[in-house]
């Protein structure tokens, strides 16, 4: 996979931003907002500035939620940012907070109810939610880079398994 600078994430940000702004019942725009935001702070050192952004993750994805509680793409992208929330509050001494946000993965986890051998074609989840396979396809490598998908060529992406150590 091609590493992206922190920079490209930060001019990604903020591009994103005034859309989700002007469009806040948009969970497309949003969903692309809040992936912007988890992998920014994958690349962030300063981790005052990873809890921030994290935060800002999480609660983007809350917000999809709030709308759409079976929304595929939020529950994964909600699971994973409140994985990575856990762990910058642990590296604070956050012990207590990190908990509860461990057990929040652990419970939109389990709402998850999409078969893991199911493949999605990148038209065909283009064609659904309406957007260009380009958008489709670097949506699915940001997927692909958390490990939360797996990518196959010529046959699509499926939700990767979680295995029970790492659930």
């Amino acid at each position: 996979p091609v590493e992206i600078d922190v920079e490209s994430f930060r001019q990604a940000v903020k591009t994103a931003e005034p859309l989700a702004a002007a469009q806040p019942t948009n969970a497309r725009v949003t969903f692309i907002l809040a992936a912007c935001l988890r992998q920014l702070a994958a690349r962030l050192d300063d981790p005052d500035e990873v809890l921030v952004t994290v935060r800002r993750a999480c609660d983007l994805t809350d917000r999809i939620l709030a709308a759409d509680p079976d929304h595929i793409g939020a529950i994964g992208c909600a699971v994973s940012g409140n994985l990575a929330l856990g762990s910058a509050l642990e590296g604070k001494g956050e012990v207590g907070a990190a908990d509860k946000t461990y057990d929040r993965a652990l419970e939109l986890g389990d709402r998850v109810t999409a078969p893991v051998a199911n493949i999605a074609l990148e038209a065909d989840l283009a064609s659904a939610y309406g957007v260009n396979r380009v958008h489709v396809r670097t949506a699915l490598a940001m997927l692909d880079q958390e490990g939360l998908v797996v990518r196959e060529r010529n046959r699509g992406a499926r939700v990767r398994a979680i295995t029970d150590a790492e659930a």
